[in-house]
């Protein structure tokens, strides 16, 4: 090893041990660990679960902790409910084909989490699209939000916006009247209810440069985007 490399890697030691230590010494950040375990105790003792969530080595990290809580950490004991949002590779990957990557969070955590659960979003970032928009989800969801973030990281609505009950009903007047083969020649696409012509899943519009997608799920509208 030169002496680049030997210097680097003491270098790199010495910021962990640093940052280590400053925490250990910080009260707060103390505290925050303690408020963070309590808050998942009393979830887990009123019948709910953890989920976490990350990308990349954070999603490893959700693992790790998820596997611990089902399998055990210091002592044996019962298995604990706790789901790593990072794992299950069709979920993922047809969500991020069919709605976007930024979803493969959100969309887990509207499907499986409940009033009461824990969502632990993890982002070295801090600034993670998927896990902004998951612990958005899960703030509306009624979920007990907590994060590990290398940068300041908070639940805010996206720049995708809530559309409200009329204007789904005006999106849905805008489709219909087209008709089925109008629809397909503008671009158009819909899932639809063949009772009662509602549309069910999605309708996107692609033209004059800009894409219009509404996601729906259970019946309402989940938001709206448009872009270049």
């Amino acid at each position: 090893m030169n002496r680049a490399d030997s210097d680097y890697v003491s270098a790199y030691l010495a910021e962990t041990v640093a940052v280590t230590q400053a925490f250990a010494a910080d009260p707060a950040a103390q505290a925050t660990l303690v408020a963070m375990a309590e808050a998942i105790t009393r979830a887990m003792q009123g019948g709910g679960k953890l989920l976490v969530a990350g990308n990349g080595g954070s999603a490893g990290d959700a693992q790790h902790i998820a596997g611990e809580f089902i399998s055990r950490l210091m002592y044996d004991r019962a298995p604990l409910p706790a789901i790593a949002l990072t794992t299950d590779s069709s979920v993922i990957t047809a969500t991020g084909n069919d709605y976007g990557y930024e979803y493969i969070f959100e969309r887990q955590v509207l499907g499986l989490g409940k009033a009461g659960d824990v969502l632990l979003g993890i982002s070295t970032s801090g600034s993670s699209r998927n896990v902004v928009l998951a612990l958005s989800a899960a703030r509306a969801r009624g979920l007990v939000l907590q994060n590990l973030a290398g940068r300041f990281l908070r639940a805010q609505p996206s720049s995708r916006l809530p559309l409200r009950r009329e204007a789904l009903r005006q999106l849905e007047k805008r489709l219909h009247a087209l008709g089925p083969e109008q629809v397909l020649a503008r671009g158009y696409s819909l899932t639809t209810d063949a009772a009662t012509g509602a549309v069910l899943r999605d309708a996107t519009k692609v033209a004059a440069g800009q894409k219009l997608k509404t996601r729906l799920a259970q019946g309402e509208v989940i938001s709206v985007a448009a872009k270049d």
